[in-house]
């Protein structure tokens, strides 16, 4: 049997969670080693707790020298190009865009932050893509996808892979309980690029996923500086407000605050009716 037909027979079997039922913590080299082994028993056992409703937690993910290189190369692109939007279509460049509450209106969810976007038919201004690719090629081999599903893809080819870059400034940073879709891939995929209480970081607020009782479950204390966190994508979650009683003015291009990566295969703009997360 595959793994995608795992997944099939697993989710066929007791449908696609809705709420968080707490989580599972694993190295990511030790998912690497179980999916390259093609250990369908252990496979499985994941795969059983992760559509039970569990957020599987991978730890050491990436370096501290990687997460950094992210944070610093976003920033140098930041102050090389100006703030703004583009459609995901064939000529779309890489691009990065400051979302505050009035902007956040445009979005079918309310997110507030400093958003880059970052895409592979472009040249690398992160300086680590390849890296990053290699980590996503592992995750999608054990959602069922191929490791290179989509790569290579442009936006009129329909869906396409996008790395996200967030900074969620003290203050106001917060992204609202919603769902995303799961018809391209089945989980979220989500990297820490900081630690909540490090220095010169943050201290309230974070990433949080709706028990069956309807209570908000705080995950970022499992969380470090280069974790990574997958769970399927109907699971209701989001991000509680960064330092709400911060006394500093915002600073959207700043260092303080909560650091996200985002990897998502999405319906590109070429796409009718496609499909995006809705408030939960």
């Amino acid at each position: 049997m595959t793994i995608k037909k795992l997944w099939t027979k697993n989710i066929k079997s007791s449908g696609m969670p809705e709420f968080c039922s707490g989580h599972h913590t694993m190295t990511y080299e030790n998912l690497r080693e179980i999916v390259q082994s093609k250990d369908l028993k252990l496979i499985s056992e994941l795969i059983e707790s992760m559509v039970s409703g569990k957020i599987l937690i991978l730890k050491d993910t990436f370096s501290k020298e990687i997460t950094r290189a992210i944070k610093s190369n976003t920033q140098a692109f930041w102050n090389r190009n100006h703030s703004t939007f583009h459609k995901m279509n064939d000529e779309c460049p890489n691009f990065h865009r400051v979302i505050d509450e009035e902007t956040s209106k445009k979005y079918s969810i309310r997110k507030v932050g400093h958003t880059t976007f970052f895409f592979p038919w472009n040249i690398d201004e992160l300086g680590v893509r390849e890296t990053i690719m290699d980590r996503w090629r592992v995750i999608k081999e054990f959602t069922g996808l191929h490791p290179y599903e989509y790569e290579t893809n442009i936006p009129s080819e329909g869906t396409c892979d996008r790395i996200q870059v967030v900074l969620y400034p003290p203050k106001c940073g917060i992204l609202e309980t919603h769902s995303d879709p799961f018809h391209n891939q089945l989980t979220f995929a989500s990297g820490y690029l900081s630690t909540r209480g490090a220095k010169g970081a943050y201290k309230k607020g974070g990433f949080y996923a709706i028990g069956k009782n309807g209570n908000k479950i705080d995950l970022e204390h499992n969380i470090v500086e280069g974790d990574f966190a997958i769970g399927l994508a109907t699971i209701k979650h989001g991000v509680e407000v960064i330092d709400p009683d911060s006394t500093k003015p915002v600073d959207w291009y700043g260092d303080e605050g909560r650091w996200f990566l985002g990897l998502y295969s999405n319906d590109s703009d070429n796409v009718k009716n496609r499909k995006t997360a809705k408030p939960a």
